[in-house]
């Protein structure tokens, strides 16, 4: 019961402000000392903040830790997801386009659990994994590319257009592709 008294008091001294900076330094503080305490890898037991431990039980063989989603790394799926809602302009091809995504991120799913098979250097693997990324970096440029002359394209149609011409499709046209909505 202090713990809250402490709080209410907190809050009625300093304001909301006050109490949301607060929890923000001690969440900040908290998450800076969990990095600098955490191993790099889950067969790695020593940090360059904490020295050389050997006390953790770590497996030797990297194939019998358990998988579990790296935390640390940046996640590109829910820009994707983005992207994809944002550029099928239709129900029906956002439905498609949809369900083509989520198949290829379960064969990626499939594919990646492959990669690595050569312990412990996966030269094989690291070096697919690269491939992969200067890939997926060139076919991001690419995209972008397609889309922004499509875009210029569909700019150049609509201001070659009179003002009758574009007040006629608009009355027509409702989904923004030039299909005609049943």
């Amino acid at each position: 019961m202090s713990a809250l008294a402490h709080d209410l008091t907190m809050l009625r001294s300093t304001g909301v402000r006050g109490v949301v900076t607060s929890f923000f330094i001690i969440t900040l503080t908290a998450g800076v000392f969990g990095f600098l305490l955490m191993p790099p890898g889950p067969c790695q037991t020593a940090s360059w903040f904490r020295g050389k431990k050997d006390s953790l039980l770590a497996p030797q063989n990297p194939a019998d830790v358990p998988s579990f989603p790296n935390l640390s790394r940046f996640v590109a799926h829910p820009i994707q997801v983005g992207w994809n809602s944002r550029n099928s302009n239709t129900v029906r091809s956002r439905t498609v386009s949809a369900a083509c995504y989520n198949m290829f991120v379960q064969a990626s799913g499939i594919i990646s659990s492959n990669i690595y098979r050569q312990a412990p250097l996966y030269r094989r693997g690291n070096r697919y994994l690269l491939a992969i990324a200067i890939g997926d970096i060139a076919l991001y440029v690419l995209v972008k590319a397609y889309y922004v002359a499509r875009n210029h394209s569909r700019d150049r149609k609509w201001d070659a257009m009179t003002e009758d011409e574009r007040l006629k499709y608009l009355q027509c046209y409702h989904d923004g592709r030039g299909e005609q909505e049943a």
